[in-house]
Protein backbone atom coordinates (compact mmCIF):
# COMPACT_ATOMS: atom_id res chain seq x y z
CA UNK A 1 0.00 0.00 0.00
CA UNK A 2 1.16 3.87 -0.61
CA UNK A 3 1.59 6.08 2.24
CA UNK A 4 0.56 9.14 2.26
CA UNK A 5 4.26 10.85 2.09
CA UNK A 6 4.91 8.58 -1.10
CA UNK A 7 1.79 10.11 -2.62
CA UNK A 8 2.61 13.45 -1.30
CA UNK A 9 6.31 12.98 -3.29
CA UNK A 10 4.65 11.53 -6.47
CA UNK A 11 2.16 14.43 -6.28
CA UNK A 12 5.30 16.49 -5.59
CA UNK A 13 7.37 15.42 -8.61
CA UNK A 14 4.73 15.46 -11.26
CA UNK A 15 3.99 19.32 -10.54
CA UNK A 16 7.19 20.41 -10.25
CA UNK A 17 8.29 18.62 -13.15
CA UNK A 18 5.12 19.66 -15.39
CA UNK A 19 5.45 23.04 -13.80
CA UNK A 20 8.97 23.33 -15.46
CA UNK A 21 7.90 21.81 -18.42
CA UNK A 22 5.56 24.21 -19.39
CA UNK A 23 7.25 26.90 -18.48
CA UNK A 24 9.98 25.44 -21.23
CA UNK A 25 6.98 25.26 -24.18
CA UNK A 26 5.76 28.39 -23.33
CA UNK A 27 9.27 29.63 -23.65
CA UNK A 28 9.60 28.00 -26.81
CA UNK A 29 5.95 29.15 -28.26
CA UNK A 30 6.83 33.02 -27.17
CA UNK A 31 10.75 32.77 -28.39
CA UNK A 32 11.93 35.79 -30.52
CA UNK A 33 15.14 34.00 -32.55
CA UNK A 34 17.09 37.07 -34.02
CA UNK A 35 17.73 36.94 -38.21
CA UNK A 36 21.39 36.09 -37.10
CA UNK A 37 21.55 33.69 -34.68
CA UNK A 38 25.23 34.13 -34.15
CA UNK A 39 25.05 37.97 -33.73
CA UNK A 40 27.37 38.74 -30.77
CA UNK A 41 24.89 40.50 -28.92
CA UNK A 42 22.46 37.32 -28.66
CA UNK A 43 25.70 35.23 -28.17
CA UNK A 44 25.89 36.80 -24.98
CA UNK A 45 22.30 36.33 -23.91
CA UNK A 46 22.49 32.98 -24.62
CA UNK A 47 25.98 32.78 -22.49
CA UNK A 48 24.31 34.57 -20.01
CA UNK A 49 21.15 32.53 -19.87
CA UNK A 50 22.94 29.02 -20.02
CA UNK A 51 24.57 30.31 -16.96
CA UNK A 52 21.30 31.25 -15.27
CA UNK A 53 20.33 27.65 -15.81
CA UNK A 54 23.04 26.03 -14.84
CA UNK A 55 23.40 28.25 -11.46
CA UNK A 56 19.57 26.86 -11.24
CA UNK A 57 20.42 23.53 -11.30
CA UNK A 58 23.73 23.91 -8.84
CA UNK A 59 21.53 25.20 -6.03
CA UNK A 60 18.80 22.79 -6.61
CA UNK A 61 21.25 19.89 -5.85
CA UNK A 62 23.30 21.66 -3.17
CA UNK A 63 19.88 21.93 -1.51
CA UNK A 64 18.90 18.64 -1.80
CA UNK A 65 22.21 17.20 -1.10
CA UNK A 66 21.98 19.71 2.11
CA UNK A 67 18.29 18.95 3.29
CA UNK A 68 18.32 14.90 2.29
CA UNK A 69 15.16 13.86 0.96
CA UNK A 70 13.11 14.74 4.05
CA UNK A 71 13.18 18.59 3.69
CA UNK A 72 13.79 18.77 0.04
CA UNK A 73 9.63 17.28 -0.08
CA UNK A 74 8.62 19.25 2.98
CA UNK A 75 9.09 16.32 5.78
CA UNK A 76 8.50 18.77 8.71
CA UNK A 77 4.65 19.72 7.23
CA UNK A 78 3.80 16.06 7.74
CA UNK A 79 6.01 13.96 10.23
CA UNK A 80 5.71 15.77 13.23
CA UNK A 81 7.17 13.15 15.83
CA UNK A 82 10.50 13.95 14.86
CA UNK A 83 12.31 16.92 16.94
CA UNK A 84 13.07 19.70 15.12
CA UNK A 85 16.58 20.38 13.73
CA UNK A 86 17.50 22.80 11.64
CA UNK A 87 19.99 22.46 8.97
CA UNK A 88 22.75 25.32 7.71
CA UNK A 89 25.34 23.10 5.76
CA UNK A 90 25.87 23.45 2.35
CA UNK A 91 24.32 26.51 0.66
CA UNK A 92 22.35 27.12 4.05
CA UNK A 93 25.48 27.77 5.76
CA UNK A 94 24.93 31.45 3.45
CA UNK A 95 21.29 32.26 2.67
CA UNK A 96 18.11 31.05 4.74
CA UNK A 97 15.82 30.69 1.60
CA UNK A 98 18.60 30.34 -1.50
CA UNK A 99 15.58 29.15 -3.64
CA UNK A 100 14.18 32.41 -3.57
CA UNK A 101 17.46 34.38 -4.75
CA UNK A 102 18.90 31.69 -6.94
CA UNK A 103 15.78 29.17 -7.27
CA UNK A 104 14.61 30.55 -10.29
CA UNK A 105 17.22 31.91 -12.14
CA UNK A 106 16.58 29.32 -14.47
CA UNK A 107 13.36 30.73 -15.57
CA UNK A 108 15.03 33.97 -16.50
CA UNK A 109 17.79 32.40 -17.92
CA UNK A 110 15.10 30.53 -20.33
CA UNK A 111 14.00 33.90 -20.36
CA UNK A 112 17.17 35.11 -21.79
CA UNK A 113 17.16 32.09 -24.52
CA UNK A 114 14.21 32.80 -25.61
CA UNK A 115 14.84 36.50 -26.26
CA UNK A 116 11.67 37.17 -24.69
CA UNK A 117 10.14 39.96 -22.92
CA UNK A 118 6.69 37.84 -22.03
CA UNK A 119 8.97 34.52 -20.57
CA UNK A 120 10.85 37.16 -19.06
CA UNK A 121 7.20 38.51 -17.39
CA UNK A 122 6.22 35.08 -16.71
CA UNK A 123 9.37 34.68 -15.33
CA UNK A 124 9.21 38.01 -12.70
CA UNK A 125 5.21 36.28 -11.98
CA UNK A 126 6.63 32.72 -10.66
CA UNK A 127 9.19 34.35 -8.58
CA UNK A 128 6.70 36.88 -7.18
CA UNK A 129 4.38 33.45 -6.30
CA UNK A 130 7.15 31.88 -5.02
CA UNK A 131 8.04 34.60 -2.72
CA UNK A 132 4.38 34.99 -1.87
CA UNK A 133 4.39 31.21 -0.95
CA UNK A 134 7.50 31.75 1.21
CA UNK A 135 5.75 34.21 3.02
CA UNK A 136 2.42 32.85 3.62
CA UNK A 137 3.44 29.13 3.99
CA UNK A 138 6.69 28.80 4.06
CA UNK A 139 8.02 30.92 6.95
CA UNK A 140 4.99 30.86 9.25
CA UNK A 141 5.57 27.30 9.40
CA UNK A 142 9.15 27.51 9.90
CA UNK A 143 8.47 29.59 12.78
CA UNK A 144 5.86 27.38 14.49
CA UNK A 145 8.23 24.18 14.10
CA UNK A 146 11.64 26.18 14.94
CA UNK A 147 10.84 29.05 17.20
CA UNK A 148 14.20 29.81 18.72
CA UNK A 149 16.41 27.81 16.43
CA UNK A 150 15.75 30.06 13.24
CA UNK A 151 17.70 32.42 12.23
CA UNK A 152 17.23 36.05 11.51
CA UNK A 153 19.64 36.60 8.87
CA UNK A 154 21.93 34.04 6.27
CA UNK A 155 25.57 33.33 6.90
CA UNK A 156 26.29 36.03 3.92
CA UNK A 157 23.97 38.93 5.71
CA UNK A 158 25.29 38.18 9.06
CA UNK A 159 28.89 38.67 8.08
CA UNK A 160 28.13 41.50 5.94
CA UNK A 161 26.55 43.49 8.94
CA UNK A 162 29.49 42.43 11.13
CA UNK A 163 31.83 43.70 8.64
CA UNK A 164 29.44 47.31 8.40
CA UNK A 165 29.81 47.39 12.52
CA UNK A 166 33.76 47.70 11.86
CA UNK A 167 33.20 50.29 9.76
Amino acid sequence: AITAGETWKMLYNIAFTMNGISFVVAAWAYAEFPANILDQRHMWKALAGLLLCGVDMWGSVSALKSLGLFGWYYGDFFVTELPPKLIYTGIYRYLNHPDSLYGLSGYYGIALLANSWSVFFMALFAHFCHLVFNRVVETPHMHRIYQDELRRDGGIAMMLKRNMRKL
